[in-house]
């Protein structure tokens, strides 16, 4: 059986680390490397994300944190786009603030439940990638 503690420090020490890499990125655009290190932990959302952030959230849907890792990837892709001033940047960045924000708040609703407060590591991460998303536009 796989052990979830692992799994889901794991998915907390890629998120941190990614989410220093792209506040890097987009401080110090000519450095490239801190673009293509944040092209690395969006393949990692992309590719895994639904199977680390189940370590976090055993009893959801994997389809729902396919497209939660999907948005995680979209916001380090919409950094990655604005870092190196590629065309339709805004685009990219609107449809993953959008999509950040529907899940805020459907994590917001079901948090309300009297089960609990199951999703706050959830919300955290999402208002954080919000964040990070909104600041491609103003660079």
């Amino acid at each position: 059986m796989t052990n979830y503690s692992t799994i889901k420090n794991t998915e907390l020490g890629i998120f941190i680390t990614g989410t220093v890499i792209a506040i890097l990125a987009l401080l110090l655009k000519e450095m490239e490397i801190f673009s293509l290190l944040l092209l690395i932990f969006s393949l990692f959302y992309l590719g895994g994300g639904w199977y680390f952030l189940k370590g976090a959230n055993m009893d959801d849907h994997t389809a729902l944190l396919f497209f939660i890792g999907y948005f995680f990837a979209s916001a380090y892709m919409s950094v990655i786009f604005a870092s190196m001033e590629f065309p339709l940047r805004e685009s990219l960045a609107g449809f993953t603030l959008a999509g950040l924000a529907v899940f805020l708040i459907l994590f917001i609703i079901w948090n309300m439940k009297p089960e609990g407060s199951r999703y706050g590591k959830l919300i955290a991460q999402t208002v954080v990638m919000i964040l990070l998303t909104v600041s491609t536009f103003f660079l």
